[in-house]
Protein backbone atom coordinates (compact mmCIF):
# COMPACT_ATOMS: atom_id res chain seq x y z
CA UNK A 1 0.00 0.00 0.00
CA UNK A 2 1.46 3.22 -1.40
CA UNK A 3 1.55 6.41 1.40
CA UNK A 4 0.14 9.48 0.96
CA UNK A 5 3.09 12.42 0.18
CA UNK A 6 1.29 14.55 1.91
CA UNK A 7 1.89 15.56 5.35
CA UNK A 8 -1.78 16.04 7.29
CA UNK A 9 -0.69 19.64 8.22
CA UNK A 10 -0.17 19.96 4.15
CA UNK A 11 -3.51 18.49 3.56
CA UNK A 12 -5.12 21.01 5.98
CA UNK A 13 -3.83 24.23 4.69
CA UNK A 14 -4.94 23.04 1.20
CA UNK A 15 -8.55 22.49 2.32
CA UNK A 16 -8.77 26.10 3.36
CA UNK A 17 -6.85 27.43 0.43
CA UNK A 18 -9.65 25.46 -1.84
CA UNK A 19 -12.17 27.02 0.18
CA UNK A 20 -11.57 30.25 0.12
CA UNK A 21 -11.27 30.25 -3.69
CA UNK A 22 -14.53 28.74 -3.60
CA UNK A 23 -16.14 31.52 -1.45
CA UNK A 24 -14.39 33.66 -4.31
CA UNK A 25 -16.00 32.59 -7.10
CA UNK A 26 -19.14 30.71 -5.76
CA UNK A 27 -20.11 30.16 -9.12
CA UNK A 28 -20.80 31.29 -12.78
CA UNK A 29 -23.41 33.63 -13.65
CA UNK A 30 -26.25 32.61 -15.45
CA UNK A 31 -28.34 33.42 -18.47
CA UNK A 32 -32.06 33.31 -18.04
CA UNK A 33 -34.51 34.13 -21.01
CA UNK A 34 -38.04 35.71 -21.11
CA UNK A 35 -40.42 33.34 -22.66
CA UNK A 36 -43.85 35.64 -22.12
CA UNK A 37 -44.71 39.30 -23.09
CA UNK A 38 -47.43 39.55 -20.41
CA UNK A 39 -46.65 42.50 -16.82
CA UNK A 40 -45.93 39.14 -14.25
CA UNK A 41 -46.01 35.35 -14.12
CA UNK A 42 -43.83 32.72 -15.03
CA UNK A 43 -41.53 33.77 -18.00
CA UNK A 44 -41.98 37.25 -17.82
CA UNK A 45 -39.72 39.75 -17.66
CA UNK A 46 -40.66 41.05 -14.35
CA UNK A 47 -40.31 37.26 -12.80
CA UNK A 48 -36.53 36.95 -14.57
CA UNK A 49 -35.45 40.04 -12.83
CA UNK A 50 -37.31 38.62 -9.11
CA UNK A 51 -35.35 35.18 -9.69
CA UNK A 52 -32.16 36.56 -11.46
CA UNK A 53 -29.07 36.64 -9.10
CA UNK A 54 -26.29 39.72 -8.82
CA UNK A 55 -24.62 38.79 -12.16
CA UNK A 56 -26.89 36.97 -14.29
CA UNK A 57 -28.06 38.18 -18.22
CA UNK A 58 -31.33 38.09 -18.82
CA UNK A 59 -32.44 37.66 -22.40
CA UNK A 60 -35.47 37.37 -24.67
CA UNK A 61 -37.03 34.43 -26.41
CA UNK A 62 -40.09 36.77 -27.51
CA UNK A 63 -40.90 39.85 -29.81
CA UNK A 64 -42.98 42.47 -29.21
CA UNK A 65 -44.59 44.54 -26.71
CA UNK A 66 -44.79 44.34 -22.80
CA UNK A 67 -47.25 46.60 -21.00
CA UNK A 68 -46.17 47.53 -17.54
CA UNK A 69 -49.23 48.06 -14.11
CA UNK A 70 -46.03 49.59 -12.28
CA UNK A 71 -42.44 49.95 -12.65
CA UNK A 72 -39.67 47.28 -12.97
CA UNK A 73 -37.76 47.43 -9.65
CA UNK A 74 -33.75 46.25 -10.59
CA UNK A 75 -31.74 46.39 -7.01
CA UNK A 76 -29.00 44.13 -8.22
CA UNK A 77 -26.40 44.13 -11.08
CA UNK A 78 -27.56 42.39 -14.24
CA UNK A 79 -27.90 42.69 -17.39
CA UNK A 80 -30.94 43.17 -19.45
CA UNK A 81 -30.35 42.32 -23.14
CA UNK A 82 -33.07 42.70 -25.60
CA UNK A 83 -33.31 41.71 -29.09
CA UNK A 84 -32.86 45.13 -30.86
CA UNK A 85 -35.19 48.38 -31.24
CA UNK A 86 -37.57 46.79 -33.40
CA UNK A 87 -37.82 43.82 -31.70
CA UNK A 88 -38.92 44.59 -28.53
CA UNK A 89 -40.20 47.44 -26.58
CA UNK A 90 -41.18 48.24 -22.80
CA UNK A 91 -43.94 50.68 -21.92
CA UNK A 92 -45.11 52.21 -19.05
CA UNK A 93 -49.10 52.61 -20.75
CA UNK A 94 -48.52 56.33 -19.46
CA UNK A 95 -49.33 54.77 -16.04
CA UNK A 96 -46.22 54.05 -14.81
CA UNK A 97 -42.67 54.62 -14.48
CA UNK A 98 -40.37 51.63 -16.65
CA UNK A 99 -37.49 51.19 -15.18
CA UNK A 100 -36.33 52.09 -11.16
CA UNK A 101 -32.21 51.43 -10.70
CA UNK A 102 -31.81 50.62 -6.57
CA UNK A 103 -28.68 49.31 -6.41
CA UNK A 104 -26.19 47.64 -7.99
CA UNK A 105 -24.48 48.03 -11.63
CA UNK A 106 -26.88 47.80 -14.50
CA UNK A 107 -26.50 46.75 -18.03
CA UNK A 108 -30.02 47.34 -20.20
CA UNK A 109 -29.17 47.08 -24.03
CA UNK A 110 -31.30 46.91 -27.37
CA UNK A 111 -34.68 47.69 -26.53
CA UNK A 112 -37.70 50.39 -26.65
CA UNK A 113 -38.42 52.01 -23.63
CA UNK A 114 -41.29 54.24 -23.92
CA UNK A 115 -45.01 56.07 -22.20
CA UNK A 116 -43.19 56.04 -18.87
CA UNK A 117 -45.15 58.58 -16.70
CA UNK A 118 -45.26 59.79 -13.13
CA UNK A 119 -46.72 62.40 -11.26
CA UNK A 120 -46.43 63.59 -8.10
CA UNK A 121 -49.28 63.89 -5.82
CA UNK A 122 -50.92 67.15 -4.85
CA UNK A 123 -49.65 69.31 -2.07
CA UNK A 124 -52.59 69.18 1.21
CA UNK A 125 -53.42 73.00 1.74
CA UNK A 126 -50.60 75.49 2.06
CA UNK A 127 -48.44 73.07 1.00
CA UNK A 128 -46.13 72.22 -2.23
CA UNK A 129 -46.76 69.91 -4.92
CA UNK A 130 -44.70 66.60 -5.01
CA UNK A 131 -41.16 66.57 -6.91
CA UNK A 132 -40.88 63.87 -9.45
CA UNK A 133 -38.03 62.58 -11.38
CA UNK A 134 -37.97 60.07 -14.04
CA UNK A 135 -40.93 59.31 -15.87
CA UNK A 136 -39.01 56.66 -18.09
CA UNK A 137 -35.84 55.19 -15.81
CA UNK A 138 -34.68 56.41 -12.59
CA UNK A 139 -31.56 56.07 -10.99
CA UNK A 140 -31.26 55.98 -7.38
CA UNK A 141 -28.41 57.61 -5.46
CA UNK A 142 -25.14 54.73 -5.50
CA UNK A 143 -26.89 52.73 -8.41
CA UNK A 144 -24.82 52.51 -11.77
CA UNK A 145 -26.77 52.00 -15.14
CA UNK A 146 -25.28 51.42 -18.91
CA UNK A 147 -27.65 51.96 -21.98
CA UNK A 148 -26.59 50.66 -25.01
CA UNK A 149 -28.64 50.48 -28.54
CA UNK A 150 -31.82 52.06 -26.78
CA UNK A 151 -34.71 54.20 -27.96
CA UNK A 152 -36.57 56.39 -24.92
CA UNK A 153 -39.33 57.73 -26.32
CA UNK A 154 -42.49 59.35 -25.26
CA UNK A 155 -41.74 59.51 -21.06
CA UNK A 156 -42.94 62.06 -18.84
CA UNK A 157 -42.68 63.36 -15.34
CA UNK A 158 -45.01 65.86 -13.93
CA UNK A 159 -44.85 67.60 -10.80
CA UNK A 160 -48.11 67.47 -8.13
CA UNK A 161 -50.40 70.25 -7.83
CA UNK A 162 -49.58 73.27 -5.22
CA UNK A 163 -52.02 72.78 -2.58
CA UNK A 164 -55.34 75.34 -1.78
CA UNK A 165 -54.83 78.45 0.06
CA UNK A 166 -54.82 77.79 3.70
CA UNK A 167 -56.99 79.81 5.98
CA UNK A 168 -53.77 81.15 7.23
CA UNK A 169 -51.34 81.36 4.36
CA UNK A 170 -51.14 81.53 0.64
CA UNK A 171 -51.40 78.57 -1.41
CA UNK A 172 -48.59 75.60 -2.27
CA UNK A 173 -46.37 76.53 -5.16
CA UNK A 174 -46.99 73.51 -7.69
CA UNK A 175 -44.18 70.56 -7.74
CA UNK A 176 -40.93 70.10 -9.64
CA UNK A 177 -40.74 67.42 -12.36
CA UNK A 178 -36.89 66.41 -13.59
CA UNK A 179 -36.27 63.86 -16.37
CA UNK A 180 -38.68 63.05 -18.37
CA UNK A 181 -36.73 60.38 -19.98
CA UNK A 182 -34.05 59.72 -17.54
CA UNK A 183 -33.63 61.03 -14.14
CA UNK A 184 -30.02 59.56 -12.57
CA UNK A 185 -28.80 60.35 -9.42
CA UNK A 186 -26.26 57.74 -9.33
CA UNK A 187 -23.91 56.80 -12.57
CA UNK A 188 -25.19 57.07 -15.97
CA UNK A 189 -23.61 56.62 -19.35
CA UNK A 190 -24.98 56.07 -23.05
CA UNK A 191 -23.84 54.16 -25.55
CA UNK A 192 -26.05 54.58 -29.50
CA UNK A 193 -28.98 55.60 -27.21
CA UNK A 194 -31.76 58.19 -28.64
CA UNK A 195 -34.26 60.06 -26.23
CA UNK A 196 -37.38 61.25 -27.90
CA UNK A 197 -40.32 63.00 -27.43
CA UNK A 198 -39.81 62.88 -23.72
CA UNK A 199 -41.09 66.18 -21.33
CA UNK A 200 -40.93 67.13 -17.76
CA UNK A 201 -43.67 69.61 -16.68
CA UNK A 202 -43.39 71.56 -12.96
CA UNK A 203 -46.96 71.02 -11.35
CA UNK A 204 -49.37 73.93 -11.23
CA UNK A 205 -49.44 76.29 -8.20
CA UNK A 206 -52.28 75.55 -5.81
CA UNK A 207 -55.70 77.33 -5.89
CA UNK A 208 -56.39 80.72 -4.51
CA UNK A 209 -59.89 80.24 -2.01
CA UNK A 210 -62.62 82.24 -3.09
CA UNK A 211 -63.23 85.63 -2.56
CA UNK A 212 -66.16 86.58 0.02
CA UNK A 213 -67.93 89.74 -0.22
CA UNK A 214 -67.26 92.57 2.15
CA UNK A 215 -69.51 92.86 5.08
CA UNK A 216 -70.78 96.60 6.67
CA UNK A 217 -71.24 97.78 9.92
CA UNK A 218 -73.97 99.86 10.94
CA UNK A 219 -72.70 103.21 9.94
CA UNK A 220 -72.17 101.42 6.14
CA UNK A 221 -67.90 101.20 6.19
CA UNK A 222 -66.86 97.97 5.11
CA UNK A 223 -66.06 96.05 8.22
CA UNK A 224 -63.10 93.47 5.72
CA UNK A 225 -62.57 93.02 2.13
CA UNK A 226 -61.36 89.81 0.70
CA UNK A 227 -57.88 89.36 1.78
CA UNK A 228 -57.25 87.23 -1.76
CA UNK A 229 -55.05 89.71 -4.17
CA UNK A 230 -56.23 90.14 -7.58
CA UNK A 231 -52.61 88.26 -8.70
CA UNK A 232 -51.68 85.75 -6.64
CA UNK A 233 -47.98 84.62 -6.77
CA UNK A 234 -49.62 81.64 -5.62
CA UNK A 235 -51.16 80.46 -8.72
CA UNK A 236 -48.02 80.45 -11.01
CA UNK A 237 -47.36 77.22 -12.10
CA UNK A 238 -43.44 75.98 -11.24
CA UNK A 239 -40.72 76.42 -13.12
CA UNK A 240 -40.90 73.57 -15.71
CA UNK A 241 -37.56 71.06 -15.87
CA UNK A 242 -36.26 69.31 -18.76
Amino acid sequence: MKKSIFHPKVLWHFSLITLGISSIFPGRAATLTVTNLADSGPGTLRERIASAAAGDTINFGVLGKITLASELIISKSLIVRGPGVQGLQVSGNNSTRVFHVTAGSVGINSMVISDGRVVGTNGPAGFNGENVSGGGILVDNGASLGMSTVVVSNNAAVGGQGGSQSAFGSAGNGGNAFGGGIASYGSLTFTAANLVGNSASGGQGGPARPARLGSADKDGAAAFTSKVPATSPSLRSAATRQ
